[in-house]
């Protein structure tokens, strides 16, 4: 299987990513570290998941991840793929606390 995620260079991310590839999953990864940033190229993420078939989206900051998976849902929904929404930053507000 091919798995696309976002934020897979931190926190659950990092975990789940390693975790895939060590059952011999391909991991089809974005994160800011390595050149995507969902707030400008949003269209570029959706299509590097083109040949992937679970998405998890794990992405974080502000409405980011909703409208990720509503642009995951408009091209995809006809497809064949599976997608995850994971919250994990979702409720992080002010900091380091949790709401």
């Amino acid at each position: 299987m091919i798995y696309g995620i976002t934020g897979h260079t931190f926190g659950f991310g990092k975990y789940i990513a390693k975790r895939l590839e060590d059952e011999g999953h391909s991991i089809a990864g974005i994160s800011r570290t390595t050149g995507f940033d969902l707030t400008k190229n949003m269209n570029d993420v959706v299509r590097h998941f083109n040949d992937c078939d679970i998405i998890i989206n794990n992405s974080s900051g502000g409405n980011v991840q909703a409208q990720l998976l509503e642009q995951l849902y408009k091209n995809y929904s006809n497809h064949n793929k599976i997608v995850i929404n994971v919250g994990s930053w979702i409720t992080r507000v002010d900091g380091n606390k949790l709401q």
